[in-house]
C-alpha cells in the first residue's frame, strides 16, 4: 500500500541563517476535533500504545548496549586476571559473555512477545471504538466484533470477482443487521502470488449480505476508480455487458439486465467515489452480494506515531450506510 511519511527538509549549513531571518513563521498544529467519543477513544488508545511502545523500545536498547558494554570488558579484563590459567580465563570469558548475550536475546524474545500483546489490544481498541462510531446511526444494530476477527479464503474466493487468489489476509470482523438483515464487514486484503513476488488484488473494507439472485454466473459490478484502482480480474471468464466512463458490468447471464435494472442502475451512479474510497467492486452470486469497498492507506492503515486522522472513518460511515442500505433493497 502507499504510506508516506512527512519527510524533514535538510538546510545546508552555511544557509542556516538566511533561512532563519527569511522563513516565514510557522504556525503551530492545530489539535484535532473529534466529533464524536468514540473517535477520541482512538486517538487516546494510540497515544497509549505509542507510549508504551516507545519506552519498551528504550528499555531494549539499554539491555543491548549493557550486554554489550559487559561482553566488551569481558574481554578487555577477564585476560588480566589469572595470568597462568589461560583454561580458566577462557572458560569464564565464554561464560560471561555465553550469559549477557543470552540474557539480551532471551529479553528480546519476551519484550517483543509482551510487545504483540498490547498491539493486539490495540487492535481490538481500535476495531470496537470504530464500531462504535459507525454502526451509531440509523438502521443499524447487532453490530459484534468477532473472535477471532477475521474470515477464512473461501469467504473470499466465492464472491468470484478474482482468479488465482493465494493469499487473503483480514482483521475486524464484525457482524451487525441493517434493517433486520444479517450482514458483515471487515478490513480484508487479497493477493495473487508471481513469479518472484506477490500483488495485491484487492485491499478495502470486504462487505457481506444476502442477495435474492440465485444464480451460479455471477453479475459484476465494477465502479471505476483512479490509478490506484484494483479492478475485478475475473474478467476472461465474464463477458463484457456494459461499459461507460464510470462502470463496467460482467456476467454470462443473459437476464442480468433483471437485477442491474433502470433503478439500480441510476442509483450507482448517483454515488461518487471519495479520495479515500478509490473504487468498487460488487458481485451477485449464489444468493448472495459481495462489495469489496476498495480502501485507500488513510483508513486501512492503523494510526502509530502521526495522530489519528478522523475523517476518513467519518467518510466510511457515510459509505457504509449507503452500501448497507442498497443490500437491503435489492435482498427484496
Amino acid at each position: 500500500m502507499k504510506k508516506k511519511e512527512p519527510v524533514n527538509e535538510e538546510i545546508k549549513e552555511e544557509k542556516v541563517e538566511e533561512a532563519i531571518e527569511e522563513a516565514p513563521a510557522i504556525e503551530e498544529p492545530q489539535p484535532i476535533s473529534y466529533e464524536s467519543e468514540y473517535l477520541q477513544d482512538i486517538e487516546n488508545s494510540r497515544l497509549d500504545f505509542l507510549k508504551f511502545y516507545k519506552t519498551q523500545n528504550i528499555f531494549k536498547w539499554v539491555v543491548a548496549l549493557v550486554s554489550l558494554t559487559i561482553v566488551l570488558l569481558d574481554f578487555l579484563l577477564i585476560p588480566n586476571l589469572f595470568p597462568e590459567k589461560a583454561k580458566l580465563r577462557l572458560a569464564l570469558m565464554l561464560v560471561i559473555a555465553g550469559v549477557a548475550l543470552g540474557g539480551a536475546g532471551t529479553y528480546t524474545i519476551l519484550i517483543k512477545r509482551f510487545i504483540n500483546k498490547r498491539m493486539k489490544k490495540y487492535f481490538v481498541d481500535y476495531y470496537q471504538s470504530v464500531d462504535n462510531y459507525v454502526f451509531d446511526q440509523e438502521g443499524f444494530s447487532d453490530a459484534e466484533l468477532q473472535d477471532p476477527d477475521r474470515i477464512e479464503q473461501v469467504q473470499f474466493d466465492e464472491n468470484k470477482i478474482h482468479v488465482n487468489v493465494s493469499n487473503v489476509g483480514s482483521r475486524g470482523l464484525t457482524t451487525f443487521r441493517y434493517r433486520d438483515k444479517p450482514m458483515y464487514i471487515c478490513d480484508c486484503a487479497a493477493q495473487i502470488r508471481l513469479e518472484k513476488s506477490m500483488k495485491p488484488v484487492f485491499v478495502g473494507k470486504y462487505l457481506v449480505g444476502d442477495s435474492s439472485y440465485e444464480d451460479a454466473d455471477p453479475v459484476i459490478i465494477y465502479i471505476k476508480g483512479d490509478e490506484r484502482s484494483l479492478p475485478p480480474t475475473n474478467v476472461e471468464a465474464n463477458k463484457l455487458v456494459y461499459d461507460d466512463k464510470d462502470m463496467l458490468v460482467y456476467s454470462n447471464n443473459k437476464d442480468w439486465n433483471k437485477l442491474v435494472n433502470s433503478k439500480l442502475m441510476k442509483k450507482l451512479h448517483t454515488f461518487k467515489l471519495s479520495k479515500d474510497l478509490v473504487d468498487v467492486t460488487i458481485s451477485f452470486v449464489n444468493k448472495k452480494v459481495y462489495m469489496c469497498l476498495g480502501y485507500d492507506d488513510s483508513l486501512m492503515v492503523l494510526p502509530l506515531q502521526n495522530p489519528f486522522d478522523p475523517k476518513p472513518n467519518m467518510q466510511y460511515k457515510k459509505d457504509l450506510a449507503y452500501f448497507a442500505s442498497l443490500i437491503e433493497e435489492l435482498d427484496k
